[in-house]
């Protein structure tokens, strides 16, 4: 990784945020995004450091035991690329559950985070998975694959 005015620290802190996560860290994104910052995943589309953080305190309400793992990354000049795992269990329930994913993140001049864009399968590695529609995903590919 190359480094362009901190950036690359800056990625490195904002990975170790990621593995550190817990509802008491939260608040030290105010130290690693814009104001303005801007996320999205297969979920959500959301602006606004305040928003993201509430992202956060939602998802420790909605699941038990939320993790991420960076097993890799690599970083061009302003933008951070890290791969990841997310561990969870479902509320009250015993199995775990694990996606898959790549981050791209973007630094503005200050080596704040004003993107993180989260790119994962959310049909294979969610929907597939659930009951009902985890059935109709499974036959709608089985069609389409032949």
């Amino acid at each position: 990784m190359s480094d362009d005015g901190g950036i690359t620290q800056a990625a490195e802190a904002y990975a170790r945020f990621f593995e550190e996560l817990s509802p008491d860290t939260i608040d030290r994104l105010d130290s690693l995004v814009s104001e303005t910052v801007r996320f999205r995943d297969p979920f959500n589309a959301i602006e606004g450091r305040t928003n993201f953080k509430q992202l956060f305190r939602d998802m420790f309400d909605d699941v038990d035991e939320p993790r991420f793992e960076i097993t890799d990354g690599a970083m061009s000049t302003r933008t951070a690329y890290l791969r990841w795992t997310f561990t969870f269990r479902m509320r009250g329930k015993k199995r775990s559950w694990h996606i898959d994913g790549m981050s791209e993140i973007h630094f503005d001049d200050n080596g704040l985070v004003e993107a993180h864009l989260d790119h994962w399968d959310a049909a294979s590695q969610f929907y597939e998975k659930l009951p009902v529609i985890g059935f109709l995903y499974r036959t709608i590919r089985r069609v389409i694959m032949g």
